[in-house]
């Protein structure tokens, strides 16, 4: 999960529930490409917009994120 890296980079995203369903973790993707079990927090307009939930990200390419 695109979370979890950053925790190991040392890199803070804001989190809550770590299960996809608050929206804390929400980070715009600037490239590359994810695929997210859950996306249940995030309206039609914010996945247009290429937001994504770092704590349900699986990263299927090199990904760079704006949080």
């Amino acid at each position: 999960m695109t979370l979890d890296v950053a925790d190991k980079a040392h890199v803070f995203i804001d989190n809550a529930c770590r299960s996809g369903t608050c929206g804390a973790c929400r980070v715009k993707l600037l490239s590359g490409k994810v695929r997210m079990p859950v996306e249940d927090s995030l309206t039609q307009e914010e996945k247009a917009r290429g937001h994504i939930l770092a704590c349900q990200a699986l990263a299927e390419s090199d990904v760079v994120v704006e949080s």
